[in-house]
């Protein structure tokens, strides 16, 4: 009799360990392909953020450009009203 559970314990304790074994496994292999996905994730996200960021200043560059070039027109527009008025100061005498 003791001897039997001498040997269940030590069957118990294998299967035990066996089990744990196979669950150790699983997760390790669970976590690797979640770490896979994470790195593969963070890198699309860190280029879409370049990409942002280049568009962004681009789009910085552009509208810089386009209030100089409506400053430039607006100067100009002032400078032709004014011809319109001495043109028409002229012809009014």
């Amino acid at each position: 009799m003791k001897r039997d559970v001498n040997t269940i314990l030590l069957i118990l304790v294998v299967v035990l360990s066996v089990s744990l074994a196979v669950v150790v496994m699983y997760n390790e292999n669970a976590y690797l392909e979640l770490r896979q996905r994470y790195q593969a994730e963070n890198q699309e996200l860190i280029d879409q953020y370049n990409q942002l960021s280049n568009d962004y200043a681009e789009a910085l560059a552009k509208i810089e450009e386009l209030e100089s070039e409506n400053e430039e027109l607006r100067k100009a527009l002032v400078e032709k009203e004014q011809y319109i008025k001495e043109l028409e100061g002229t012809t009014g005498k």
